[in-house]
């Protein structure tokens, strides 16, 4: 399987770019900053998607995506892919058919055009120059691919890793809150059943009640409910008026006689005329005492006996002297019915008394429950805040529960593949590698083994030496040769191998010995990408077939 074309149509600092591949070596030259990485994620990207990175987005850019032409088995694909993060999209085009090709996963060509994973691709196949001292780099390279199956998983830092987060992910507080919760959710386990059972006391008092309702309201015609549930009678104005007349011949008739009473002073006659005359000649005297003339004088005295005169006959008519002495008292049927009103009103008063006892009795039950009930309902408001409570923390309880067994599974997976490696893969891995560090170093060295103590040796002659103590551009070497043979043991599918600048400080020698490395991978397609200018010289010398390109 090998890539026809890439078109970077919007990814990183690549807009609308084409590159075409061919089969066997491609050599793509950039300087610094080229974008000789972008294009290795690129491709990556193709086959596998970003996983969810979009470091590679343009900046200024709306789109996010890119196209690959690929042959597989003599038939040809057209890829399409866009990496946006949330809105990932894949299609694989038959070109031939014009059929689109249904994918077994969702954004990536495992398993329907790749059997490599993801993983194992970008860790084996994409090969990048050392992040670090190509000593510690080698270090670390044989030592993880020996435990772990990858380049870059350190065993003992992954135990201790996942071994730390087990520790943080303790669940023995969750289930002591859990405890906690579980046995103060008993103590509201009646609160349902009780608001049950006021609701049903409180029904039963509002038929109660409107049933004596009704039943009042058959007796009493004027008793009428209000909305609030209290009971009034109507006011009736005739009844009234007839209620205040029987009230004052009913007091009339239980006063006692006027003539008992004590007469007052100025109730009586002689004393009524002497008190007038007393004014009479009172004023006279003034008057003649005044300078007046004779018959003004006389004239004011009699206007006074005039004034006096109409003044008494006044007195008298309002205390009664004048109004007929045979006043008549009420007949025995008339006394019979004021009695009969009287004992009508007084049995209404106290019917309304009676109703308003009731009433004010029903309202009192009502309150009474109602304030039972709120407190009930404050009680079920309490116990659904703890359930809620309960059901996160057992929520939390769960999932850190399954990460605690994932977590478990990937120490023993760690383990297991640990002890497969070295029983079935290692002297497959190793003898690869030692190949490669023969070809790469033009045989100085043999081989290379881990000690004791995690200390790395290189065969040299008959000898071993200390990775420690051998030059840096040999380190430079060792490193690449121990990835390559890595690759070979471990890849067994053809897939194009992706190598990002590995060799920019080689010199002709060097990359003649890379060159051989590269001769022993069986895969389709090789993607050399470099800054090193002298690496096209040694490909045409060396009559390597090579498909070029400038980024």
């Amino acid at each position: 399987m090998y890539l026809n074309k890439l078109l970077l149509k919007e990814f990183g600092k690549f807009h609308n770019t084409e590159i075409n591949l061919k089969p066997g070596m491609n050599l793509l030259y950039g300087e610094k900053d080229a974008g000789k990485t972008t294009v290795s994620e690129f491709v990556s990207g193709i086959f596998y998607g970003l996983e969810g990175s979009e470091e590679k987005r343009p900046r200024n850019g709306r789109d996010f995506s890119g196209k690959a032409y690929m042959k597989k088995d003599n038939a040809s694909y057209l890829i399409e892919r866009t990496f946006f993060r949330n809105a990932a999209k894949t299609s694989v085009l038959d070109i031939q058919s014009g059929r689109e090709k249904k994918l077994s996963a969702p954004n990536t060509l495992q398993k329907t055009m790749i059997e490599t994973d993801c993983s194992t691709y970008n860790d084996v196949m994409r090969i990048g120059e050392a992040e670090n001292d190509p000593k510690d780099a080698v270090k670390d390279c044989l030592k993880n691919i020996s435990e772990t199956g990858t380049t870059y998983i350190q065993k003992e830092k992954a135990l201790s890793f996942l071994k730390a987060e087990k520790k943080k992910n303790d669940t023995k507080p969750l289930i002591r809150r859990l405890d906690e919760l579980t046995e103060r959710l008993e103590e509201y386990d009646s609160v349902d059943h009780d608001i049950e059972e006021v609701d049903e006391e409180l029904k039963k008092l509002n038929e109660e009640f409107a049933i004596e309702t009704a039943k009042r309201k058959r007796v009493a015609r004027k008793m009428v409910e209000h909305e609030d549930g209290s009971v009034s009678y109507e006011k009736n104005e005739d009844v009234d008026k007839e209620l205040d007349k029987l009230e004052q011949h009913a007091k009339s008739m239980y006063e006692d006689k006027e003539e008992d009473a004590p007469v007052k002073l100025t109730d009586r006659l002689p004393v009524i005329f002497a008190t007038g005359l007393l004014v009479i000649l009172v004023i006279a005297a003034i008057v003649y005492m005044m300078p007046f003339e004779s018959a003004i004088r006389k004239l004011f005295i009699i206007f006074t006996v005039i004034f006096v005169i109409f003044t008494i006959i006044d007195g008298l008519r309002v205390k009664g002297f004048f109004e007929p002495m045979d006043v008549s008292t009420p007949s025995e049927e008339d006394f019979k019915k004021v009695l009969d009103e009287l004992e009508e009103e007084r049995a209404e008063q106290e019917a309304i008394e009676f109703d308003t006892t009731y009433v004010r009795e029903y309202t009192e039950k009502k309150e009474a429950l109602k304030k039972k009930e709120n407190a009930l309902l404050e009680e079920r408001t309490k116990r659904n805040a703890l359930r809620a409570e309960f059901n996160s923390v057992f929520k939390k309880k769960s999932e850190l529960e399954s990460e605690i067994r994932s977590i478990n599974l990937a120490i023993a997976t760690i383990n297991r593949q640990s002890e497969n490696l070295v029983s079935e893969h290692a002297s497959e891995i190793n003898q690869s590698i030692d190949k490669m560090i023969a070809e790469m170093t033009g045989g100085k060295y043999q081989g290379i083994r881990i000690g004791e103590n995690d200390t790395v040796s290189l065969r040299e002659g008959g000898f071993l030496t200390e990775l420690n103590r051998v030059p840096k551009d040999d380190a430079d070497e060792i490193y690449l040769a121990v990835r390559l043979g890595i690759a070979l043991a471990m890849c067994k599918e053809q897939i194009p191998l992706v190598l990002d600048d590995v060799c920019k400080n080689y010199n002709e020698t060097q990359l003649i010995n890379m060159m051989k490395c590269l001769k022993q991978f069986q895969t389709e397609q090789i993607l050399l990408l470099t800054s090193n200018r002298l690496v096209k010289d040694v490909l045409e010398k060396q009559a390597v077939q090579f498909q070029f390109a400038e980024l």
